[in-house]
């Protein structure tokens, strides 16, 4: 009788604390991407100061593979085990850019219909487009 009472409380403490421990587990995987456009950001910062204009950067990452000659010096740790989740992409101007970092649907939260996209611009406004942890509870 007590083996069923204890199996019947750590099953219903199961069911309460697993869809927290996902959500948190979703917002440990968007860092990367926080991490990464901070990153691109000092980068960016630090191009502005030697040539006066910001520069922008194609695909790199899980959709645009990992080149490592690219004009920002960008190097993303995971490239070289295959694990990024987002790819980022920057689009510029002489006097500012915004960095993107977009997850396709399904890969930060599971069974999630949403993408998961975040931007960082020239002033450090570091936002969510559409937040996947959010939208997909």
């Amino acid at each position: 009788m007590e083996l069923i009472i204890a199996t019947s409380v750590l099953a219903i403490a199961a069911i309460v604390v697993l869809p927290q421990f996902q959500r948190f587990h979703a917002r440990a995987l968007q860092a990367e991407a926080k991490n990464n456009l901070s990153q691109i950001y000092t980068l960016e910062q630090s191009y502005y100061q030697s040539h006066k204009a910001f520069v922008a950067l194609a695909a790199v990452g899980a959709k645009g593979g990992c080149p490592q000659d690219n004009a920002l010096g960008l190097r993303l740790e995971a490239c070289s085990s295959g694990a990024l989740r987002y790819t980022y992409d920057v689009t510029a101007t002489a006097v500012g850019f915004v960095a993107t970092a977009a997850a396709a649907s399904d890969t930060i939260v599971s069974d999630c219909a949403m993408a998961d996209i975040w931007t960082i611009d020239e002033e450090k406004h570091l936002q969510a487009t559409t937040d996947a942890v959010a939208l997909c509870r």
